[in-house]
Formats: structure tokens, sequence, C-alpha cells
């Protein structure tokens, strides 16, 4: 029996081999790939500029299918940031496998992924765009979680509206411990 989340899931490769994407691996993607005729690759990524680029690969053989979804690609990270020297611009695009879909523009079978940059020592380029977005959201996250614990802590600690300035400056200075306040 199929589950529900994969029938009615409009990407074609959840549909065709009945799993959610995040569960989607290497062997998953060449199976679709060789079950469905797929002629190109591409690999998409987001460059300095902002812009979604796009490097295509025609699908000559396994092995090469199989290198390209395990190491990626090499690209010269100059021509995509501004702020890499050409002398040390080396960068990998990875594919990220839960995001591989059928584009349905191409003419061609086509099959797209998006992908992460990584250095040439193998970890995460700390000033891509995804990188930045996820430390953005968790200084948020964070900054957010401790507003709603100090509202909670005010909520129990104010006598009148007198005592609001304080506390809130000692919230921006980084203490969170309002009992104090009253000493």
């Amino acid at each position: 029996m199929k589950d529900a989340r994969t029938v009615v899931n409009p990407n074609k490769i959840v549909q065709h081999l009945g799993k959610p994407p995040d569960e989607f691996n290497k062997k998953d993607l060449i199976k679709f790939v060789t079950e469905n005729h797929i002629q190109m690759i591409n690999f998409r990524h987001v460059a300095g500029d902002g812009r979604l680029k796009t490097l295509n690969f025609v699908v000559t053989s396994m092995a090469h299918l199989d290198r390209l979804l395990s190491a990626g690609e090499r690209v010269d990270g100059s021509s995509l940031f501004s702020y890499i020297d050409s002398a040390s611009s080396d960068l990998y695009l990875v594919p990220r496998y839960k995001t591989a879909y059928v584009n349905p523009f191409c003419v061609a079978p086509t099959m797209d992924i998006l992908c992460s940059y990584y250095t040439n020592e193998g970890v995460p380029l700390p000033s891509s765009p995804e990188v930045i977005d996820k430390q953005k959201m968790i200084s948020k996250l964070d900054m957010t979680g401790r507003l709603l614990g100090a509202t909670r802590l005010m909520d129990m600690y104010l006598k009148d509206e007198t005592m609001v300035d304080k506390y809130v400056d000692d919230f921006m200075s980084g203490r969170y411990h309002f009992a104090s306040i009253e000493d």
C-alpha cells in the first residue's frame, strides 16, 4: 500500500519511488534516472548575486551519474562570489538529494537538483546563501525564545508600569534573571 504523502505529491520522483523527498538517497536517484530515461542533470545553485544558476550535465554513463551524485562538481568560486580570490577559488557543488525534481520545462527528460557549496576541505562554505540564511534563522529563533521566556518572567515580577523600563534595559543587556531587580 502506498503512503498517502507520496500518492498526491506532484513531484514525479516522489511518486515513482513511493517515498518522501527527505528519504531520497543516491541509489534512489540513480534508479529514477535509469528507469525514466533521464538524459540531463541540472545542478541548481544560488550565486553571490542572489540569482539562481544552472550547471548542466548530459548523462553519459552510469559511472558519470554516480560520480556527479556522489562528489558533485568543482566550480570556480571567484566567478560566483565577488569576494573569493581566484587563487583559492575551488568550490564544490554538492547535490541535496531531497530537492530533486523533474524539470517540466526541458524538452529532453531532465532532473534538477538544488546544490550546496562546499570548500575544497569538504566543509560548507560559510558565506553561501543557505548557510547565512540558516544562521539568521537560528539567531531569530534564539531571540524569539528569549523574548517569550522573558515575557513570562516579567509577568511574574512586574508590580506596576514603572518597573517595565528597568526590566527591558536588563533584558537588552543580556540579564534575564528579573528577581534581582527587586533587590
